[in-house]
């Protein structure tokens, strides 16, 4: 066996421990009922059972959903929502719960998919699923009260209150809780078990009316036999727009075919909307008592325009269709939620575009490809007709949006993922016009083998062969790049390098920033000069939307999502690697080594192609410190696509002719934080990693902030172990006058006259007793009602400045405040 390949499995054994260990997570609970909550608990048990029905009806989308919204899908959202209950609609709460979970990261063999409006419809089909019902009383019950009920009555008659700081003894929240999933009849042993465990979890209860609104509606729904959502109406304006986008996508011709194909591939995730931006806004708006179809998902259907589309439903969106489909569109109708709603505008402008952009370009297919495994492996094999420059340029188009896709995405609990990137990096892209992939047909044709991805083959006994077989063609394929790139492009001034957005898409410089489990992705250089930075050419970028998108199952084994992560580990070194020439030589090493400090000299040694060292860079260099010269020379020539405004006013770029921008209400105050480190501010080892802030004004109007925690790690080359990585005392923070993450871990709320002071409260926190003191002065506890009204008022604020692309936030990760 050789070096690498023992060094692989050696990796892999202590993966499958490290997994194996993470099923092993503590109890929702945390102690045994006592006796008064247990009578309490009975006594309203009993009321609901001998409650009669409220008259008239209840309506659910006017009278429950405006509850279910603000209080419950905070919780009930993402793929993570707890036992699989997914309350962003009536028909998920139809659907039910599951004990089967969908994160499960040890299993040998991929879980069946249970994805709500693909896998399964009617309410029989969900049961033979494994789904039971949470509004039916369950037969074997002591009492006839809905599994719903139950946890609404436990969490009426919980003993903790607004007083309470909750704690790790009471009950274990987050991504660390493992479920039970009681069922009707395992109701009462799970009340006994986790008398803190009712519903709202952990967080200010409902109000009286709002209780007896669930209540009464889950008993009314309970006897109702021909419950069922209301579909949502299509607007006479949309339904042109999406029937002639149907026709479109389902025109004949094989040029017509494989372009539907490839972008059906980059649309799966998309929220999809026909109108302008403007009018949407004006929809987005409108108030009314029945669900109107805003966005629409793009799906293969059985069925033709004209008739009721059947999703193919398939695992994966490259997975072989029926011989005969069509593309359809169908309405979004549950509740939109921050994390998961990646918005894409598809209107006559768009139309004109994928016409004159793609279709009057002289490219033909002569034969369309097919699904087989090689195929679904590499998309440059599988659309190589389309000429790669227009597929470059429709991506740089929409960077955001696509690097949205794989970063912020659907996968809800994703740290095996995020331990491979910085909490904290700056993207930049290479300009279409000098990119050579796109440019150079024989280095295309040459290198294009070499780009296939892992994942497709899933058995563990192939788990090994599948990713060296991976490994060495992506470390074969960075050498070819290195050698053609010095061999073609020896003097390229770097600004030639770089794709400028066209002088004014504001895609052309994006700021990523990890939380811990789960990531953002944000227009412009946000926070302090990173340690490092990714340039992403086109195979680059490409491979990061098909590996992490269109060919990663959430429901997969051990051996797909492995194969997944490690090669992400390889993207992100290709990017990195790919910035690092266009620093001096003689910084290259030295900034390597600081990037991979420590046990990473294994992955340098044994997984990644070395970079190159000794080439001249096309800049002269004049400082000691070339990454923020660097950088300094970008701000000057995009200092508006590259957001200078707000570095020259935190004091990183001095001498730049910009007008300040002080978006802060205490600028010199909050720079100072943005510019320290947690060894020289203690507060920040405290902080969660994403904190919001409102700040009120005396007129009553509001601004709100994130401060992000930027943990410093030695090296992020590995999956696992981040905790020994950490370099705490070089954590920093970066505020941002917006709202940045789709899991607050904590909410601060000042009015504008406290800024000042706790702002010096901040800097003299130097214990955990200290912090907890400036939550109790500044924070939001989970069991204060006010929290719902500093939720409300994200929301509201995502609604005002970003209503296209605002959605209901996730407090799952929110902290034992």
């Amino acid at each position: 066996m050789n070096i690498k390949k023992f060094l692989f499995w050696l990796l892999m054994a202590a993966v499958g421990l490290a997994l194996l260990g993470c099923n092993t997570a503590s109890w929702l609970g945390g102690g045994q009922i006592s006796n008064a909550q247990q009578q309490a608990y009975q006594a309203e048990l009993f009321r609901l059972q001998n409650t009669p029905q409220s008259k008239p009806s209840l309506n659910y989308y006017q009278d429950v959903k405006p509850i279910v919204d603000r209080k419950c899908i905070v919780c009930h959202a993402c793929y993570d929502a707890p036992c699989q209950l997914k309350l962003t609609s009536l028909e998920g709460i139809i659907r039910g719960a599951t004990q089967a979970p969908v994160y499960n990261a040890s299993r040998i063999d991929a879980a069946p998919t249970t994805r709500l409006f693909v896998d399964a419809y009617t309410q029989p089909e969900w049961r033979e699923k494994g789904f039971f019902s949470i509004l039916e009383p369950s037969d074997k019950a002591p009492s006839s009260v809905s599994v719903m009920n139950h946890m609404l009555a436990l969490g009426k008659t919980r003993e903790i209150d607004a007083t309470t700081k909750v704690t790790k003894s009471m009950l274990t929240l987050g991504s660390e809780r493992e479920l039970s999933c009681a069922a009707g009849n395992d109701m009462d042993e799970y009340a006994r078990e986790n008398p803190n465990g009712g519903m709202p979890l952990a967080v200010a209860g409902l109000s009286d009316r709002e209780y007896s609104v669930l209540t009464q509606w889950t008993m009314q729904a309970a006897n109702n036999k021909n419950l069922a959502p209301s579909a949502a109406r299509i607007l006479p304006e949309d339904q042109i727009q999406l029937d002639i986008w149907e026709s479109w996508f389902n025109r004949p011709g094989k040029k017509q075919q494989l372009l539907s194909r490839y972008l059906f591939e980059h649309f799966i995730l998309g929220h999809l909307y026909f109108q302008s931006d403007a009018q949407l806004k004006v929809r987005l708006g409108a108030k009314r008592a029945e669900p109107v179809a805003v966005f629409f998902k793009l799906i293969r259907s059985t069925t033709p325009p004209g008739k009721p589309p059947v999703d193919v439903a398939t695992v994966l969106a490259n997975e072989p269709p029926p011989e005969h489909f069509y593309y359809r569109f169908v309405p979004v109708t549950q509740t939109l939620v921050y994390k998961d709603h990646i918005p894409y505008r598809l209107d006559q402008k768009r139309l004109a575009y994928f016409e004159s952009h793609f279709l009057s370009d002289d490219w033909q297919v002569d034969v369309l490809p097919g699904y087989s495994y090689q195929e679904r492996a590499n998309p440059f094999l599988t659309f190589a007709d389309i000429p790669a420059k227009l597929r470059y340029q429709f991506l740089l188009q929409d960077a955001e949006y696509f690097i949205r896709n794989f970063i912020r995405g659907p996968v809800c609990h994703g740290p095996i993922a995020t331990d491979v990137i910085r909490d904290q990096f700056w993207v930049m892209f290479e300009n279409p016009a000098v990119e050579q992939y796109v440019n150079d047909e024989a280095y295309r044709r040459e290198s294009t083998p070499l780009l296939g991805l892992p994942g497709e083959k899933d058995a563990l006994t192939e788990l090994g062969d599948q990713w060296l077989k991976y490994s060495r063609k992506r470390n074969a394929y960075a050498k070819m790049r290195d050698q053609h790139y010095s061999r073609m492009m020896p003097d390229m001034a770097p600004f030639e390098l770089l794709w400028d957005g066209n002088k004014n898409n504001k895609n052309a410089f994006l700021s990523v920033f990890r939380h811990h489990d789960n990531a953002s992705v944000v227009q412009g250089f946000r926070g302090n000069i990173p340690r490092t930075a990714w340039l992403m050419d086109y195979p680059l970028l490409e491979r990061s939307y098909y590996e992490l998108v269109v060919g990663f199952n959430v429901f997969g084994n051990t051996s797909h999502q492995l194969q997944t992560r490690l090669y992400f580990d390889l993207i992100r070194n290709g990017g990195e690697v790919n910035f690092l020439r266009l620093l001096p030589p003689e910084a290259r090493q030295k900034e390597y080594e600081h990037w991979y400090q420590g046990a990473a000299k294994i992955k340098v040694f044994g997984a990644y192609f070395t970079p190159d060292f000794k080439h001249a860079s096309p800049i002269s260099y004049t400082t000691k410190a070339p990454k923020a010269e660097f950088f300094t020379h970008v701000f000057s020539q995009f200092p508006l696509l590259a957001g200078a405004q707000e570095f020259a006013a935190s004091g990183f770029l001095q001498g730049l002719p910009l007008k300040l921008l002080k978006p802060f209400p205490e600028p010199d105050a909050f720079n100072t934080l943005r510019q320290k480190t947690a060894e020289q501010l203690p507060f920040i080892q405290f902080l969660p990693e994403t904190t919001l802030l409102s700040l009120k004004n005396a007129d009553g109007s509001s601004q709100v902030f994130s401060i992000l925690r930027n943990r410093m790690h030695s090296n992020v080359a590995f999956m696992l172990g981040e905790s020994l990585r950490y370099q705490q005392a070089q954590d920093t923070v970066t505020i941002l006058p917006e709202l940045v993450g789709s899991y607050p871990n904590l909410m601060l709320s000042v009015t504008a006259k406290e800024v000042t002071q706790m702002l010096k409260d901040i800097a003299e926190v130097e214990t955990q007793k200290d912090f907890d003191l400036f939550i109790d002065r500044y924070g939001v506890r989970r069991m204060q009602p006010r929290l719902w009204a500093e939720l409300d008022g994200y929301r509201k604020h995502l609604e005002q400045v970003s209503p296209i692309a605002a959605g209901v936030m996730d407090i799952n990760r929110y902290g034992y405040w």
